[in-house]
């Protein structure tokens, strides 16, 4: 696998099947009370096809680490060795996240403003000021400012935490994988330190994972059998499963999902060669809906609470399977169609504006 030579098919499925868990997480946002940040008691048995589903409705949150880990890897994959400039490198993140970011953040900015005039207070996310859009604007909603995490469009904060994560990536890369595993385990094993010790940053959970995943693809890079590949990662995906039955949870959980999320990952690298060309058409397809999944889905259900203002409306609603289809099929198309007509277009505008002449990297982050 040469670096940045064609894009990672199974990964970009991947990234979006982690969007789509977001959305099954973030379901519950139907049954928030007026005013209230947390969903009313007893909400998970009317939760639509929970007895299917409820792995993804009660831990679909552990997606944001998925994404941390395939940015490592779809990083080190596109740049480690790659010939882009600094201005280039910034060029490309600028043109991939802003644009979306920015638009959704106006778009729920006015949605608030609406819900203030016709609801009397804003919905979901409650603390919506200027210092708070402030740092939206500026993309730093993650990194630990009042109030900024759970403000406007709130999951932004995890993209924002990775622009940190850019940075170290990008000034250590001449060195981060020059004596192969050494440095990114050094990265992974201070931040699992720190989170034992009781440090919980979230800039350094992000930085971690991202290190994890540039550590995936240097396993990946030396071991090109698939077969040995592929046995590798079934023995991390077993480790990281055992860890749950032997450690208090709290505490075995985002090991494990650190762990199994980077044994998939490995073994997606092993077979991506072998991936046939309609299975790669739909995982490209999903995966360049991922971020518009990620990003479009709290404005559309804030936009749902306007629509059924009368308390309790929605939640009903939401609580039949049919409408729980309708949303997440909903979500595919407005993400598809916002990555065809808003997302590729703005950053073929801005790269041209910004005059890069590069060919735009073939897989792309978050």
């Amino acid at each position: 696998m040469e670096p940045g030579d064609r894009v990672l098919s199974l990964l970009n499925g991947i990234r979006g099947l982690a969007a789509v868990a977001i959305l099954f997480w973030h379901y519950q946002h139907f049954y928030f009370p007026p005013g209230q940040f947390a969903p009313s008691a007893g909400f998970q048995a009317r939760l639509p096809l929970y007895a299917l589903f409820w792995p993804l409705y009660d831990f679909g949150h552990y997606a944001v680490q998925i994404f941390w880990i395939l940015s490592g890897v779809v990083f080190a994959h596109v740049y480690l060795q790659s010939a882009v400039t600094t201005r280039g490198f910034a060029v490309n993140r600028f043109a991939r996240l802003y644009p979306l970011h920015l638009l959704t953040l106006l778009a729920m900015a006015v949605l608030q403003g609406i819900a203030e005039r016709r609801v009397g207070g804003p919905v979901i996310y409650f603390v919506n000021g200027p210092g708070q859009f402030l740092q939206h604007l500026l993309m730093a909603s993650g990194w630990g400012f009042a109030g900024g995490r759970d403000s406007f469009n709130a999951p932004m904060w995890s993209v924002s935490a990775e622009m940190a994560a850019y940075l170290v990536f990008w000034v250590s890369r001449r060195w981060l994988v020059r004596h192969g595993l050494l440095w990114p385990m050094v990265f992974v094993a201070a931040g699992v330190a720190a989170r034992a010790a009781g440090i919980e940053n979230d800039i350094v959970r992000c930085l971690y994972h991202f290190m994890a995943g540039v550590g995936v693809l240097v396993i990946a890079r030396a071991i090109p059998q698939a077969r040995l590949l592929l046995g590798l990662s079934a023995a991390t995906v077993i480790e990281g499963l055992a860890g749950l039955l032997v450690l208090p949870f709290e505490s075995a959980m985002p090991l494990a999902v650190l762990l199994v999320s980077a044994g998939l990952l490995m073994a997606s690298l092993a077979l991506d060669r072998a991936v046939g060309a309609r299975l790669a058409r739909a995982s490209n397809t999903l995966g360049d809906s991922a971020y518009g999944l990620y990003l479009w889905h709290v404005p559309v259900q804030a936009a749902l609470f306007l629509a059924f203002p009368r308390v309790g409306d929605l939640a009903a609603l939401a609580s039949r399977p049919l409408f729980l289809g309708s949303f997440i099929g909903g979500m595919l198309l407005l993400a598809w169609l916002s990555f065809r007509l808003i997302e590729r277009p703005a950053r073929i505008a801005i790269r041209k504006l910004a005059g890069e002449r590069r060919p735009d990297p073939p897989v792309s982050a978050p």
